[in-house]
């Protein structure tokens, strides 16, 4: 079920952890083994945390640029 065309909320970040999810796999259990399962944790929620900044900054940039890209390649067209 599509609401519309362009950049969500979701879509953005879905975009975001697809390109970091490759080496955050690889990277993810020999972080957890070498700083410990607090701060794994940790980091893990801030991570989470940025990644929402970032999809909010992305959000808020598409509505500065003129003629309303939809997509991320767009926006860094645009820029």
């Amino acid at each position: 079920m599509q609401h519309g065309d362009g950049l969500t909320a979701t879509g953005g970040s879905l975009a975001i952890v697809s390109t970091i999810i490759g080496g955050g796999i690889v990277g993810l259990p020999f972080a957890m083994l070498t700083l410990g399962l607090f701060v794994g944790i940790l980091l893990n929620i801030s991570v989470c945390y940025i990644t929402f900044l970032s999809g909010i900054l992305y959000l808020s940039l598409r509505e500065l640029i003129p003629g309303q890209p939809n997509s991320l390649y767009e926006i860094g067209y645009m820029l």
